[in-house]
């Protein structure tokens, strides 16, 4: 299936074409335009990530602050001179095939250039400051071929930088000069940072400044170092620093090679080396981009659908999650709740990033001085942003169990302690006594209220459902869609018709930032359609599948157990709720039961 924007998208949106593959990788194969999913390269643990579009162009971020403008791979064939690039920039050279595959926190470029086969691998690090570059080589043809591999990375810095090559660490180290003063006047955000670039192989040249690098009227589609024999390697600073390391391979007939390369950022040059040693065999490298791809995969593990639609099912089991989570890295002034809005997806297997997003927001609530939730209180968030406190609180208890978390203390700037159950009831009092203003904020309140007296039953929060409850718009205003769903929805909507179906539970308007609407469309599928919410208590299911089908499988991992859901539709079932069916046994409600065995049960329900 290709994927392509329908016509209700927009004209601002400019994605390539790309299809779903194997592993739910999203495969594009022509440059140009950005990926509909997995364009910015992250883990969680490191605060890296990279910006990443089919033809290759590239920039490294370490949390806000960019690192590197410019970044490319080039291969040369020293026989024929011919040169062209792991992506396609940036030399732009036409090649046999050509085809870039997106995963989760890698990219992979596939190129084939008169019959050798490159395949180049970047991906995050997982708990790492830095990026890896796998790179095979494959040999296709009747002879030897003799390649110059050789890298560019182009520092986001505008001042000097003195580099140092280390034998031992195969590493360019990349720094402010120790001599160098009046930093205040002449400074950037990389002023305290070592900058390194290494290889697992030894390299023949090591060019540090641009000019050299690029040379006299050329551009990065043509560098003059590939042409170069020199074999000196030397300490410098450079005007205008480039990282580049170069290596010349032999393959032989039929054969393969493979090599890798890492960059990355680090607070001293003793921390630098040590990051490049831990990756200095290309083993290493494989190994570290294998385990970034094990480590999401385990943290989207915990629902997992299998639907008559092949696109929803990669959205909910992969790109939904990741992009959840990705969405507000870059962002530069972030929604201070969205720390702890992009664990929800994946907070069960995440439960200790969760758990410190959960009290580092409390904490931050507090510093401020002025939130105490009552009359006299002056609330500097919004309703939404308070009530995100409570729901994920209540997320991740219902996840994990731990309702121990609730007695976690957080101090005021005032003196007064508080522990996080009293900041989230103090929350929803509040926010149930007038602080709500939007029809979306009530419904984020109902849904906290909800979720809330799974852990703390009481008559109070009985009462507060049943006061906002009759509070909604019956009647809501008439909005053109275009205006109404944020554009990156409306996408989802033209590659997944099944979206279009959940449209009236989307708490969302044109302005909501990416972050958030990839979760609540995850949510309102997880909540709506399959029907599953997770509580204190247990799983709750309810689904409300879209007429077309005829049933669904959903693979639900709880406290260590697994429920394999099988759901179906049936003309016969007149209940007002679902027939639900656990081992054999019938269930009455809605919940399932909770076994804490750690083993699969096998869940039968039928919904009319």
């Amino acid at each position: 299936m290709i994927i392509r924007p329908g016509k209700d998208v927009g004209s601002g949106v400019v994605y390539a074409a790309g299809r779903f593959a194997e592993n739910n990788a999203y495969v594009v194969s022509q440059a140009g335009g950005t990926s509909a999913f997995g364009g910015l390269l992250c883990c969680p643990g490191s605060n890296y990530c990279v910006e990443a579009t089919p033809n290759g162009a590239e920039r490294s971020y370490l949390g806000k602050t960019p690192i590197t403008t410019t970044k490319a791979l080039y291969i040369k064939d020293t026989e024929n001179g011919k040169v062209w690039s792991g992506f396609y920039n940036p030399v732009c050279a036409e090649t046999d095939e050509y085809e870039v595959r997106f995963l989760p926190g890698q990219v992979q470029a596939y190129s084939l250039k008169d019959k050798i086969a490159c395949t180049l691998t970047i991906a995050a690090a997982p708990g790492q400051p830095c990026e890896l570059w796998h790179v095979r080589l494959e040999n296709r043809c009747a002879q030897i071929r003799n390649l110059r591999i050789a890298t560019y990375v182009e520092p986001a810095v505008t001042s000097p930088l003195e580099l140092r090559y280390l034998n031992q660490e195969k590493t360019i180290l990349m720094r402010r000069p120790l001599e160098s003063v009046d930093r205040a006047r002449n400074s950037d955000d990389l002023s305290n940072l070592v900058l390194f670039h290494a290889c697992t192989l030894p390299a023949m040249m090591c060019p540090t400044e641009k000019s050299d690098y690029i040379g006299s009227e050329r551009t990065a589609s043509n560098p003059v170092a590939l042409v170069g024999e020199t074999n000196e390697i030397s300490d410098a600073i450079a005007v205008k620093p480039v990282a580049g390391l170069t290596i010349d391979i032999e393959i032989p007939i039929e054969g393969e090679a493979e090599f890798g390369f890492c960059f990355g950022a680090a607070t001293n040059a003793d921390e630098a080396a040590e990051i490049a040693r831990s990756l200095s065999k290309t083993e290493a490298v494989a190994g570290a981009i294998s385990s970034s791809r094990e480590y999401w995969d385990k943290l989207t593990s915990s629902i997992k659908v299998q639907t008559q639609d092949n696109v929803l099912d990669a959205l909910v089991n992969t790109w939904l999650p990741y992009e959840s989570y990705t969405a507000c890295a870059m962002q530069h002034m972030p929604n201070p709740a969205n720390e702890m809005t992009r664990c929800l997806p994946i907070g069960a297997n995440a439960a200790y990033l969760f758990r410190e997003a959960l009290v580092n927001f409390a904490a931050r609530l507090s510093a401020t001085g002025n939130y105490h939730p009552d009359e006299f209180s002056r609330i500097d968030l919004s309703a939404g942003e308070m009530l995100s406190l409570a729901i994920c609180t209540a997320s991740y208890v219902a996840e994990t169990g731990n309702i121990g978390v609730l007695s976690q203390t957080v101090a005021f700037k005032d003196g007064l302690v508080m522990t996080l159950r009293e900041h989230c009831e103090r929350v929803i009092k509040k926010c149930a006594n007038g602080f709500v203003e939007s029809e979306q904020d009530r419904m984020t309140l109902e849904k906290a209220i909800k979720l809330w007296s799974f852990i703390r039953p009481s008559d109070e929060f009985t009462a507060l459902l049943e006061k906002i409850a009759g509070q909604g718009n019956t009647q809501p205003e008439e909005v053109p869609e275009e205006q109404r769903l944020p554009r990156r929805v409306r996408y989802l909507q033209s590659i997944c018709p099944t979206l279009t179906e959940i449209e009236s539970s989307l708490p969302l308007t044109s302005e909501t930032p990416d972050a958030e609407n990839m979760l609540a469309v995850y949510s309102s599928l997880i909540e709506n359609i399959f029907g599953i919410t997770a509580t204190y208590e247990g799983l709750i299911i309810n689904p409300s599948l879209p007429q077309s089908w005829f049933e669904c499988m959903v693979i639900r991992r709880f406290r260590g157990d697994t429920y394999n859901i099988h759901i179906k539709q049936s003309a016969t079932h007149t209940g007002k709720g679902a027939s639900i069916i656990v081992d054999g046994e019938p269930v009455l409600g809605d919940m399932l039961p909770f076994f804490a065995d750690g083993c699969e049960h096998e869940v039968e329900v039928t919904v009319g």
